[in-house]
Parts: structure tokens; C-alpha cells; sequence
């Protein structure tokens, strides 16, 4: 995340408890982030920040929860870049980018398969 989507999100979130007239307190760690552009004022979302170094202790979910995200983002990856692979040997498309041809080709076989169903 970058300190801009940080700040973008932040306002936004505080703009939403303001018109449910709803105030909350909002507990980040204190990764870089997490740091709010001078003259944003937050009415109606109080943050606190965890003590260095303890996300991990205080979450020990997460680490489970983020290896197992990374290891699925990383699969889909791969058989992305297989796919792109598969897709310029076939066709001779030398684009460093075959994204755009492998999501019409899939989009094409699902049309496919949705005919031979009917």
C-alpha cells in the first residue's frame, strides 16, 4: 500500500462514520504507511497505533492468513505466465504482454463451453 491509497481510504472510511454519525477507534501497526498527510483531520476516526514489533504477537493469524494469500497469489502467477507462455508459442506473438490475448482466448472457450451446454 502507498501513503496516498493510506490517506484516500482513511478520508474516505471517515467520511462514511460521519454521515452514520459513528465514531470508532481504528488500531494500525506502525509500518510507514500508516502516516496521515499534514491538515487531514479526522472527525470521527480515533487511530492508535500498535507498540513496535508486536503485530505479530498480537495477530498470530495473520502470518497463517498472509503465507497462505502469498502461496495462492503465486500460484495464480505462475500458471498466468504459463498460460502467456502457451499462448505466444502458439500464436507467434512475440509481446512481451500476452495478457490481452490469453484473457479473449479464455473468454472464447468460455463462450465455447456455455454453447455446447445449451
Amino acid at each position: 500500500m502507498q501513503v496516498s491509497i493510506w490517506n484516500d481510504w482513511i478520508c474516505q472510511l471517515n467520511a462514511t462514520m460521519r454521515l452514520k454519525g459513528r465514531k470508532i477507534l481504528l488500531l494500525v501497526d506502525n509500518t510507514s504507511v500508516h502516516t496521515l498527510y499534514e491538515g487531514i483531520e479526522l472527525t470521527n476516526i480515533e487511530i492508535k497505533f500498535l507498540p513496535p514489533n508486536t503485530t505479530m504477537h498480537l495477530q498470530p493469524c495473520d502470518k497463517g492468513i498472509i503465507n497462505s494469500f502469498k502461496a495462492h497469489y503465486q500460484k495464480l502467477l505462475i500458471q498466468n505466465r504459463i498460460k502467456a507462455f502457451d499462448f505466444q508459442q502458439e500464436t507467434g506473438n512475440n509481446k512481451t504482454d500476452s495478457q490481452d490475448g490469453i484473457e479473449e482466448n479464455d473468454h472464447e472457450e468460455m463462450e465455447e463451453n456455455e454453447c455446447s451446454e445449451i
